[in-house]
């Protein structure tokens, strides 16, 4: 089933998705360096943006990483800029 879930993530800590099913699961978009962007509200497009686009100026540029059945995104810490939210 898709799900979104709608959450505020501090630069400095990391979002997972856990895949607690016996189905092998497929990430879209598939490459580690985007997310889906996200349109008014809590709804995302089928449009693939880079990581690099939305967290400008991040050393080392955000990427998702996989681990057994875990992928997981590291938002580094210093990579928005003060009261501002990147929806993603």
């Amino acid at each position: 089933d898709d799900e979104t879930k709608k959450e505020i993530i501090t630069p400095g800590d990391s979002v997972s998705i856990e895949n607690s099913g016996s189905r092998p699961l497929e990430y879209i978009p598939p490459n580690p360096s985007q997310v889906l962007k996200v349109e008014k509200g809590d709804h995302c497009k089928d449009e693939p943006v880079e990581l690099a686009a939305l967290f400008k100026g991040s050393a080392p540029t955000p990427a998702w990483t996989e681990a057994q059945s875990t992928r997981s995104l590291t938002v580094p810490a210093g990579s928005v800029p003060e009261k501002e939210t990147i929806p993603f």
